[in-house]
């Protein structure tokens, strides 16, 4: 048996660490189901997480630009495209964990 995820299995879900996975993952187990995802769905969840990002970023920088008006000490913002590029490795690396085969671009 094959089960394919889509977004919406994996939306609210950063790194498909919730119950619902679980359940999933112990399933294909005992059943020897192979799970897979598209590789377009996952492309989607980094993209959604780096916009994310480039929100959280465009905020800190306004909080450190109101800061500075103050004569406040500044907080270090990070880059929201590395963020994104940790997250895409963080994101492979668990569905390696949890034996989730991505399917290629057709």
């Amino acid at each position: 048996m094959k089960i394919i995820l889509d977004t919406n299995a994996i939306f609210d879900d950063d790194l498909m660490e919730k119950t619902s996975m679980s359940i999933l993952d112990n399933f294909a187990k005992q059943t020897q189901a192979e799970i897979c995802i598209p590789f377009v769905v996952v492309e989607e969840k980094i993209r959604q997480f780096g916009e994310r990002c480039v929100s959280v970023v465009s905020a800190y920088r306004q909080a450190n630009n109101l800061k500075a008006l103050l004569g406040h000490k500044t907080i270090q913002i990070e880059n929201a495209n590395l963020l994104a590029s940790e997250y895409r490795k963080l994101l492979v690396n668990r569905l390696a964990e949890l034996k989730i085969k991505i399917l290629p671009r057709s």
